[in-house]
């Protein structure tokens, strides 16, 4: 496997996510964002990055964070999974 391919980088993601290693996933999170446009990464492995990044954010109960980052995710793909994380984090957020 190719360690800068996208679709490795983003199950990546998801084993640190499982592992509870949030600031190693969210470095790898930037580091891809940061190639979104310049190596125009599909849209939906795109939302999938970002609503991992919302996950994070919940698990950190970092609800506004959350909250933008599942709509940056929305805004790249539309999914029903991640509109009912985005209304779990705007309900939490607003407790």
């Amino acid at each position: 496997m190719d360690p800068t391919d996208k679709v490795y980088m983003s199950n990546m993601i998801a084993c640190l996510i499982e592992e509870k290693k949030f600031d190693e996933a969210m470095t790898l999170i930037e580091s891809v964002v940061s190639v979104f446009e310049s190596e125009r990464v599909d849209f939906k492995l795109r939302a999938r990055i970002l609503q991992r990044k919302g996950t994070i954010h919940m698990r950190k109960e970092e609800y506004k964070s959350a909250v933008e980052a599942f709509e940056s995710s929305l805004h790249e793909s539309k999914s029903d999974a991640v509109k009912d994380l985005l209304i779990e984090a705007k309900n939490k957020f607003a407790k």
